[in-house]
């Protein structure tokens, strides 16, 4: 049960630090809180909806941190493409979460939702509409000499308002999100007890999602953010994001998105680093009636920041902090009056403050955008930026924490970077020195 992995997981973390209760030190305390809804109204139209959330907290030697994970989804379809039929629903989920004192320290919070509707009429003149939208969110934030954080969130909708495939209008919507964060004296306590408390509250959430029917398929395990904060030495990471999608009369539109952010804040390895990357991609499929907008868009962005003051949780790590990463992305594809039209647009930034240190600082930042129309009117456009920012005391603790962050964040939302885009019917590009997935990781031009 959930309560026994708690406890083990309690009993592994304390297992080298000798505590007991009359151990007296500065105040503690942990905080956790889940809560959501969902509510489906249909009539001759299928419908399946869920929300959930965890969040787990722990403090205590070595290490104080939180993780927190969400997932909604809302399916509706009329199973009949020759009877009149409508549906809508909703689902909402989030979960927040803080653990620690005034020495280490750790906060987190993950957010999903998705809505939407389907409507079928066989009147004269027959009706067909599908809308609706995702929408995710995770942010975080830590203290402690060494600290770290990730957040992953993404979105997907689909729409389908043709009676061609042997049913009739649909919407599928899906939306996550998943972060942690951890502060402690250590660095390896740090690492460890973050990988610790996000495999408790991951096998948690597993088992409290193990009857959600296999209409939700989507197997996107967004999120993953860390964050640091001091009043004045603050780490800051968030992501946001959502997708919507409005098809009439025959026509069809998907559309997604996925954001990771990550900050690391390791003195005892020399390094600190921040991290953003964002993805955006969106198609739309043949007209079915001409004379009315079919079309699905999404966006989001990510920032991480280290070195920050406490407006930054609020307003923003640019400006507020010494080193910040931001990106963000979107995209559109529509079609109306046998006429196609996408855009992809984006940008990021990578940024290091001058300061007195005798360290090595890079930055780097990166966006493409591409789009593409057919014969037929259908078209698509995907997009994806980057922002990175980093600090090291020589040449192999900057390369290898850059690397290594990446790597986790790549980890956290590579496959479902991929998944995205077949879902949403980005065809895969041949040139092998680049790759949308590549790029949105981090690595612009490189070996497979």
């Amino acid at each position: 049960t959930s309560t026994c992995l708690l406890a083990c997981a309690t009993a592994a973390l304390l297992s080298g630090a000798h505590a007991d209760l009359e151990r007296y030190g500065p105040p503690t305390g942990t905080f956790s809180e889940a809560g959501g809804m969902a509510t489906i109204k249909t009539s001759n139209v299928e419908g399946s909806a869920f929300s959930a959330s965890v969040q787990t907290s722990f403090t205590g030697e070595p290490v104080s941190g939180a993780g927190s994970r969400s997932r909604a989804g809302l399916s509706l379809v009329n199973p009949k493409k020759f009877e009149s039929g409508y549906g809508s629903g909703e689902a909402d989920t989030a979960g927040m979460g803080a653990a620690g004192g005034f020495g280490e320290s750790a906060y987190i919070a993950s957010e999903a939702g998705t809505e939407g509707k389907v409507f079928q009429s066989l009147l004269f003149p027959s009706l067909y509409e599908s809308s609706g939208t995702a929408d995710s969110a995770a942010m975080g934030a830590a203290m402690g000499k060494n600290k770290v954080g990730q957040t992953v969130d993404g979105s997907f909708v689909d729409g389908d308002s043709m009676n061609l495939d042997g049913n009739g209008v649909e919407f599928f919507g899906f939306s996550g999100s998943m972060g942690i964060t951890a502060g402690a004296e250590y660095a390896e306590d740090t690492l460890e007890g973050a990988a610790a408390i996000q495999g408790v509250n991951d096998a948690t959430f597993d088992i409290l999602t193990s009857t959600v029917p296999i209409t939700f398929p989507f197997p996107m395990s967004f999120g993953r953010k860390l964050q640091e904060t001091f009043i004045d030495d603050l780490l800051v990471v968030g992501s946001e994001g959502g997708a919507a999608v409005n098809v009439k009369d025959g026509g069809t539109a998907t559309s997604g998105q996925i954001n990771v952010a990550s900050a690391a804040d390791l003195p005892d390895f020399g390094y600190r680093g921040t991290q953003s990357k964002s993805l955006a991609a969106a198609s739309v499929g043949p007209e079915g009636n001409p004379f009315v907008v079919n079309g699905a868009e999404a966006g989001g962005s990510g920032a991480a920041g280290n070195e920050c003051i406490g407006r930054a949780f609020f307003f923003g790590v640019d400006g507020k902090c010494d080193q910040f990463a931001e990106s963000g992305q979107g995209a559109i594809a529509a079609n109306e009056n046998k006429a196609v039209g996408v855009m992809a647009e984006g940008a990021a930034k990578g940024l290091n403050e001058p300061n007195y240190l005798d360290t090595l600082k890079a930055s780097q930042a990166g966006n493409i955008n591409i789009v593409d129309t057919s014969a037929d009117n259908t078209g698509f456009a995907v997009g994806g930026s980057f922002g990175t920012a980093a600090e090291g005391f020589d040449t192999l603790s900057l390369t290898v924490g850059t690397g290594l962050q990446a790597a986790e964040d790549f980890d956290a939302a590579g496959d479902n970077a991929v998944l995205l885009l077949e879902e949403v019917g980005v065809p895969p590009f041949d040139n092998p020195a680049f790759n949308v997935e590549d790029f949105f990781l981090g690595q612009l031009v490189g070996e497979k």
